[in-house]
């Protein structure tokens, strides 16, 4: 049995998971330095909306602020569950080696769909045309067109 199969069904079923000393202490300190370090060089504060928390500090994209934080994602189990959740969106080790050196991937297999039904449409463009507007993407950005379930923020949800 995998082990990380009880992971996977608690965030299906509860939205998230715990995983206990899955990075070492060392390094969760790095980390919590590095956060303090950034609020305070960019002067962050507590957020300004219910919906962020009043009591939160929000550092947004964590990931291009600090090498450091790569270590939460690619930390091994966390990897996997990820993977398992995304399915065949996300590419293996083997796949990345192989788009590094010029090679094409082959299509992803197709489950066998029931004959007389139609396939269904790539759920990122089922996303983004339920989305509403994104707060600072729109096509603009890295990625193609609103980001899905980022929106700008309603005015009744900003503190006076």
């Amino acid at each position: 049995m995998d082990p990380h199969t009880d992971h996977i069904a608690r965030i299906r079923e509860q939205g998230y998971t715990v995983l206990e000393r899955a990075i070492a202490p060392d390094t969760v300190e790095t980390i919590r330095d590095a956060l303090l370090r950034i609020e305070r060089d960019k002067g962050l504060g507590y957020a300004k909306t219910r919906f962020e928390g009043l009591n939160t500090v929000r550092i947004n994209n964590l990931l291009a602020h600090d090498e450091v934080f790569w270590q939460v994602p690619l930390q091994p189990d966390v990897l996997a569950i990820a993977q398992a959740l995304l399915e065949r969106e996300t590419l293996d080790r083997t796949e990345i080696e192989s788009l590094e050196r010029g090679e094409t991937l082959p299509p992803p297999a197709r489950p066998e769909e029931p004959v007389g039904k139609e396939p269904e449409a790539p759920r990122i463009a089922q996303a983004q045309e339920k989305s509403p507007r994104a707060f600072g993407l729109g096509g603009e950005g890295p990625l193609p067109g609103p980001a899905p379930g980022v929106t700008e923020a309603v005015d009744d949800e900003l503190l006076p």
